[in-house]
């Protein structure tokens, strides 16, 4: 995925930005999924993405767990 490329490939990283810049342009809310290091997240904080979504952020949890 574009996530996994991040931290290897500048040009991931470039579309990246873009696809970011021009969904919050039209107004979209842009959520990232799969982030699962903390590179990953720290780059797409830094590129300003709206939400985060992945193994980094939290694992996945039975509802009634995550209620708690």
């Amino acid at each position: 995925t574009m996530i996994d490329d991040l931290e290897v490939y500048s040009k991931a990283k470039e579309i990246l930005k873009s696809i970011i810049s021009l969904a919050q342009s039209l107004g979209l809310v842009v959520v990232a999924e799969g982030v699962e290091q903390a590179g990953q997240y720290e780059e797409l904080i830094r590129m300003k993405v709206d939400y985060i979504q992945g193994y980094y952020c939290a694992r996945p949890l039975p509802l009634d767990e995550y209620e708690k």
